[in-house]
């Protein structure tokens, strides 16, 4: 994993609390900040106005039919998870996850 300096660099531009919620979850390995992170890049990479809030989403959002994720943003989320934690993400194995508490677990379990 990117240590919080790191993580600063790699992130120069995203929001302050996706940057945060990282953090939180180097430090303290909280599920949640894992879950806010994830869900603010997400919809940081889909740069999409109409897109919810990630303050009003939770784990049971689906990638596509609540956020509106296109394939490109999981593609760029994808490398994006593969730099920050230092894990290698296989086509077959991206392909199951349909909801971001499935991603969130998915990369928890990458980084076990």
């Amino acid at each position: 994993m990117l240590s919080p300096t790191e993580i600063e660099t790699k992130l120069e531009g995203y929001p302050t609390p996706v940057i945060e919620s990282y953090k939180d979850f180097y430090d303290s390995k909280n599920p949640e900040s894992l879950e806010r992170f994830v869900l603010g890049v997400l919809i940081f990479l889909e740069d999409d106005d109409d897109s919810k809030a990630a303050e009003t989403l939770d784990g049971s959002a689906s990638l596509v039919e609540d956020l509106g994720i296109s394939s490109i943003t999981i593609a760029e989320l994808v490398f994006l998870i593969e730099e920050i934690f230092e894990v290698e993400i296989e086509n077959n194995e991206i392909i199951e996850i349909s909801t971001v508490s499935e991603l969130k677990d998915f990369i928890t379990r990458k980084i076990a």
